[in-house]
This record gives C-alpha cells, sequence and structure tokens, in this order.
C-alpha cells in the first residue's frame, strides 16, 4: 500500500423538509425578504439582523440567500440555516451566532431508494458561538445520499465543533480561517478537505476520523494545542506543504494512515508520532521540536509501511526515533539535534541518510550514515 487519496470527492446528505411559512415566487422575480421559520424556495434575503429563538431558514431547490452582512442569531438553540437535498443552495455574506447547529442538511421524504443529491456552497460567512458549526450528516450510507458543502472566504470561531456528522457529505473549505473552535473536524464516514486557510488557536484540530478522512494543505497552522489526536478506526490524515508551529501535539499517537508531505514543522511539542501506524513522511522540514519523528513501524498483517523519506531535522530534540519492520529510510539528515540524530533499530536502509553534531552518540542507529557534506 504505496499511497492513497484521503478525501477525493466527498458527498452524501441527510433528514427531512421542516413545515412552516413557504416564501415562493416565479423564477425570474427579484430576491424576496425572508425571516425566522421561512423555507425558501427563491433567491432571498436578509434585511436586518435578525434573533430567530432557535427557529431558523430552510432552504429549498436552487436557490441563494444573501445574508447582506447581517446576522441570524439562534439565541442558543435549534438550527440556523437548513439545506436540502435534492437542489444547489448558496449562502453568502453574513453572520450566524449562537445556533445549536448553524448549518445543517435534510433529505426530503420522496428522496427515493437511489437517494438525493446536494450541491451546497457557502461564501463570505461567520461562524461564532455555535454548538456545531456544519453537521454534515446525510444518511450517505443506508440512504444512498450524496452530497458535497463548498466552504470559501469564510470564518468559524469559538464554536464547539466546526465539522461533525455521522454518513455525511464531503466539505471542501477554501481560503477560510478557524480560531479559537474546541474541535475542527470530529466526524464519522466522511471527510473534509481544508486548503490556502489559516487554523489558529483551536484546542483540536481533528478529534475523530474514523472511516473517514481530513486532508490540509497549504495552510498555516499555529498555536493548536493538538492538530491530530490520532489512533482513528480506519481513517486517514494528510497534510501537504503547510506550516506548522505552537502545538503540544501535531501528529498523536497514530494506528492508521497518515502522509505527511513538503511541510514546515517548527517549534512543536511532539511533532509527528506514528505509533503503530503506517503512511509516509516525505520532504519536510523539523526544527525546534522537542521530538521530531517518532513510532513503533506498522502493524496488522497487511503490506503496511512507514516511509520517512527526504526530511531535514534540525535543532530538535530527538530527531528520528522508530523501530520496527516495515519502517524505511532514505535521504534524511539530522544534525544539531539535542539527543538522537536517527536512532532506527531493525528499519530498512535505503541510504542517503546523513546526520552530524547530534547531542547522542552514535549519531546514526540502524542505518550508515554520512556525515557534514564537505563545504
Amino acid at each position: 500500500m504505496r499511497s492513497r487519496p484521503l478525501v477525493a470527492t466527498l458527498c452524501a446528505a441527510a433528514a427531512a423538509v421542516a413545515s412552516s411559512v413557504a416564501v415562493a415566487a416565479p423564477a425570474s422575480a427579484a430576491p424576496v425578504a425572508v425571516t425566522c421559520g421561512d423555507v425558501v424556495t427563491t433567491d432571498a434575503y436578509l434585511d436586518a439582523d435578525t434573533a430567530c429563538a432557535g427557529v431558523g431558514l430552510t432552504l429549498v431547490g436552487d436557490v441563494t440567500l444573501d445574508l447582506r452582512g447581517h446576522t441570524l442569531d439562534g439565541e442558543g438553540s435549534g438550527a440556523g440555516i437548513s439545506v436540502t437535498l435534492g437542489g444547489t443552495q448558496s449562502v453568502l455574506n453574513g453572520r450566524l451566532v449562537g445556533w445549536s447547529t448553524a448549518v445543517d442538511a435534510v433529505v426530503p421524504p420522496d428522496a427515493g431508494d437511489g437517494g438525493a443529491v446536494g450541491d451546497f456552497s457557502f461564501a463570505g460567512l461567520e461562524l461564532v458561538g455555535n454548538d456545531t458549526a456544519s453537521d454534515l450528516s446525510i444518511d450517505s450510507l443506508l440512504g444512498g445520499n450524496r452530497a458535497t458543502f463548498w466552504w470559501s472566504g469564510s470564518r468559524f470561531e469559538d464554536n464547539g465543533l466546526v465539522f461533525g456528522g455521522l454518513w455525511g457529505g464531503g466539505a471542501v473549505v477554501e481560503s477560510s480561517t478557524f480560531v479559537r473552535n474546541a474541535t475542527v473536524v470530529s466526524l464519522d464516514s466522511t471527510g473534509v478537505s481544508i486548503a490556502n486557510s489559516v487554523l489558529e488557536g483551536n484546542d483540536v484540530v481533528a478529534d475523530d476520523l474514523t472511516e473517514g478522512g481530513l486532508t490540509i494543505t497549504d495552510s498555516v497552522l499555529v498555536d493548536n494545542r493538538v492538530v491530530d489526536v490520532g489512533g482513528h478506526f480506519m481513517g486517514g490524515l494528510e497534510l501537504s506543504r503547510n506550516e506548522i508551529r505552537g502545538s503540544e501535539t501535531v501528529v498523536g499517537r497514530s494506528s492508521s494512515y497518515v502522509s505527511v508531505v513538503e511541510n514546515t514543522i517548527v517549534g512543536n511539542g511532539v511533532a509527528i508520532d506514528l505509533g503503530d501506524g503506517w503512511g509516509q513522511v516525505v520532504g519536510n522540514v523539523f526544527e525546534e521540536n522537542r521530538v521530531a519523528f517518532t513510532s513503533e513501524g506498522p502493524v496488522g498483517g497487511w503490506d503496511f509501511y512507514v516511509l520517512v523519506d527526504g526530511n531535514t531535522f534540525v535543532r530538535n530534540g530527538d530527531a528520528v526515533v522508530t523501530t520496527g519492520a516495515g519502517t524505511e529510510l532514505r535521504d534524511n539528515v539530522a544534525h544539531h539535534n539535542t539527543g538522537w540524530g536517527i536512532h532506527a533499530p531493525g528499519v530498512t536502509d535505503l541510504g542517503g541518510n546523513r546526520a552530524w553534531a547530534n547531542g547522542s552518540y552514535p549519531q546514526c542507529v540502524g542505518v550508515v550514515c554520512a556525515g557534514k557534506p564537505r563545504s
């Protein structure tokens, strides 16, 4: 098992359409103003800050809701905006505050055996102080429903959970900010992809990825207590081309698939602990971490492996500490670490590793290392 995508196309579906006052108009009509409890079946807008006491808006069909910079406040309960499978729906430009669930999805009762499909986009939103920002649940496994939640240019702040859900649709996030949330992702049987974004000061980024996955690329992760708690059942994590700093733990003790490629990982406690998980750690720079990389080698009886290839380890405590069959080391450079450079008894030496000026001797265990290159 050399490589596998985790979050490719992230789709699925959810529950049932609420009964309330419908706001309808001909397709060619101008957008209409809506308020708490409305079922929105044409393009619409919010014309003032609105407190809904737990009863928000339900979108049905192909519609766009423009909040026009206003706030939709749930006062601590209910669902703010419910998108309905079977249509293409967009929500733009405003704030969702104080909801039990700010955005959720419902499955129409006439979805049929083949399930329903939803395409939902969200842009220019702020989701602040909600219990859950976006519930991705749509009964994708048993109901056959499919949906994608597209997020861009949005801010998630002080929420209990940003993305959650069982048998959910996939979330694809671009150019957004996650600040001081308790948990960013905790899900089962679905996936989330985050790119070109900032994640700062969150307690946990990835809590549960059971039979699902999280991909973060081209982003900045700073001062999050834990990026990934690890230990996911049949789940996986991919981190690519990110700047990651200031965490107690970046990747916690794993028992599943992890891919860490071309990141800059600086000033953390434990950077990567693969435990008995598998995957690849390739082309990263590890600097000033207490522990840069550690693992025990993969278990499970399948063709699982760990590849540690082309990384640079500088001024960490321990750079590479790993044991066990199924681990391969190639072209890594470790120097000026206060502990071990490369301590890897029992691994497969693919050559090209270098180590010098590390605090523990010998400089390399388990692989043959060259020293400092001549200038």
